[in-house]
């Protein structure tokens, strides 16, 4: 839309600078390394090494290109120090991803006092940002106790839709989860409804895209799914691991039904893909995908933690071919009207335009 986008991140070893279809890419490294540091390795992380490091590149970058608004997520509050030591600086518009206190609480954490300053940081980068909006309803009511009283608008991930994807081969019987092989994402308790399923859908069978993980510190998740499926089912089950994008668009376009039974995600780009895929998808009540889907109109929203409700609705999906390619079609459509790329840009350049009023007021004010 002629807009001039440049994007900040961290350099896992060098830092760098590209140019990709027009996009400026800087990674930058901490300031303040101390990981070689006995003791002090510790405390890197709350001495605002990264922090320092990002104020110093704004400095470069905003006198380069005369940057208008800059954009960073709440979680580990990157433009802080920025926020607090720059009195003449461009707009600053946080958009809320999932804070690191939402993340501990939800992983049933125990906060240390790291753990507190580091929501101190949030807290204070939200408080000084001129504009302040989130992926979804769901994060933004999750985090109603963080935030000050004020409005604050919600702007949906957006979903590019795949291009070039061949018809889809659906046959009825394939069952895919896309995703990390953890608690939170409620892969145990699908694994637990596997055989409910297999027993009325013989045929069925099941993939898990994604890496395993450990299981509440002790056995793989992977290793844990399968102990709840009797030995003569497990045939039906496969964990190909962490594959290439392509790899799940090909899975996805197969797929019968794409179950995500996540106990939490603000706004999932993996429910958002396979819709776009027009996959007919169980979804969660819990988090943002009971925002992207109509219920029993573009998928099926389900209490994962509730017994039954997933295997339930895998059978009705595998057992009536013609409400899975209604949903999936559906599904596909509400992304192109809701979801797409070029509409959600809309709103965010509304949300940056917004911001900057704000902030020259300010400025002015000053």
């Amino acid at each position: 839309m002629g807009h001039l986008v440049i994007v900040l991140s961290r350099a896992l070893d060098k830092e760098s600078h590209i140019v990709d279809k027009g996009f400026h890419v800087y990674r930058i490294r901490n300031r303040w390394n101390l990981s070689h540091r006995r003791f002090f390795w510790r405390f890197q992380r709350y001495l605002t090494g990264y922090r320092v490091a990002v104020a110093g590149k704004l400095d470069e970058l905003v006198q380069q290109y005369h940057i208008d608004v800059v954009e960073s997520p709440e979680i580990y509050a990157d433009l802080l120090f920025y926020q607090l030591t720059r009195k003449a600086r461009p707009a600053i518009v946080i958009k809320l991803h999932t804070p690191r206190w939402l993340v501990d609480k939800l992983a049933g954490n125990r906060p240390a006092l790291w753990n507190r300053l580091e929501y101190l940081a949030e807290r204070m980068t939200i408080k000084n940002a001129d504009a302040v909006y989130s992926c979804s309803r769901a994060l933004l009511g999750a985090c109603e106790d963080l935030l000050p009283k004020r409005d604050y608008p919600v702007v949906y991930n957006p979903m590019a839709i795949p291009e070039g994807l061949p018809a889809r081969e659906d046959n009825g019987k394939k069952v895919l989860f896309v995703g990390r092989l953890e608690w939170q994402k409620g892969v145990q308790y699908f694994g637990r409804e596997i055989p409910s399923v297999l027993k009325r859908v013989e045929d069925a069978r099941f993939t898990f895209l994604g890496p395993d993980s450990s299981w509440h510190g002790g056995d793989s998740l992977r290793n844990y799914i399968l102990s709840q499926v009797p030995e003569g089912m497990r045939h039906a089950l496969s964990f190909p691991g962490g594959v290439s994008r392509q790899e799940v668009l090909d899975n996805l376009r197969k797929a019968s039904v794409v179950v995500l039974p996540s106990l939490w995600d603000n706004f999932p780009y993996t429910c958002l893909e396979a819709m776009a895929c027009g996959c007919a998808v169980v979804g969660s009540k819990k988090g943002g995908m009971a925002e992207m889907m109509e219920d029993c109109v573009s998928g099926i929203l389900v209490d994962p933690e509730k017994p039954g409700e997933i295997s339930e609705a895998i059978v009705d999906l595998l057992r009536d071919d013609e409400k899975r390619h209604r949903l999936g079609q559906n599904a596909a459509k509400r992304i192109k009207n809701i979801f797409e790329l070029t509409v959600i840009v809309k709103q965010t350049i509304d949300v940056y335009q917004k911001a900057l009023l704000i902030h020259n007021r300010k400025t002015a004010k000053e």
